[in-house]
């Protein structure tokens, strides 16, 4: 059993660029591309690829998961990790508003949070904390801004962690 997990430290890192890049190359994904109350697709015309709870039978894939969903993984089915950050996080934080605007149309309990910003150093905190179980191998990490530039590795790195067979 073998799954590859697409994240990030915080949202707006470019993970559901990768997970639209990995299904047009013809790679397996699992994840909605759009989820009711969830995800606005004007951000995003070419889907999310979301999972919002992991399930354990999911198998030869690659998933898109965030913290705290990725701690329901057992790491024994871990191919690999694929980690986006932005080196510009003033950036990150304006398009985190840009959409958490829209975002709470949807879904107005979002408007009980303090601010979307508010949440992104434990978010990274606790993402960081989780990654340091890895070995270095096992992942690969890539800034939002070298995306295009990384993409043919980022793929060969999913592919090569979807043939590792893990017991």
């Amino acid at each position: 059993m073998s799954i590859i997990i697409v994240t990030g430290l915080g949202p707006r890192t470019g993970t559901s660029f990768v997970m639209q890049q990995a299904k047009q190359k013809g790679l397996p994904i699992t994840g909605e591309q759009f989820i009711p109350n969830f995800t606005v697709k004007q951000h995003n015309k070419n889907g999310y690829w979301e999972t919002l709870k992991y399930n354990p039978t999911i198998n030869n894939c690659i998933v898109k998961l965030w913290y705290p969903t990725f701690l329901d993984v057992n790491i024994q089915n871990i191919g690999g990790i694929v980690v986006l950050e932005r080196k510009d996080k003033l950036a990150q934080v304006a398009s985190l508003y840009k959409v958490f605007k829209d975002e709470c149309k949807l879904n107005p309990l979002l408007m009980s949070l303090d601010s979307p910003s508010s949440l992104l150093l434990p978010f990274i905190e606790n993402t960081e904390k989780w990654l340091s179980l890895f070995k270095e191998t096992k992942l690969k990490r890539v800034y939002t801004e070298d995306l295009n530039s990384s993409l043919d590795e980022i793929l060969l790195f999913i592919e090569r962690g979807l043939t590792c067979q893990h017991s």
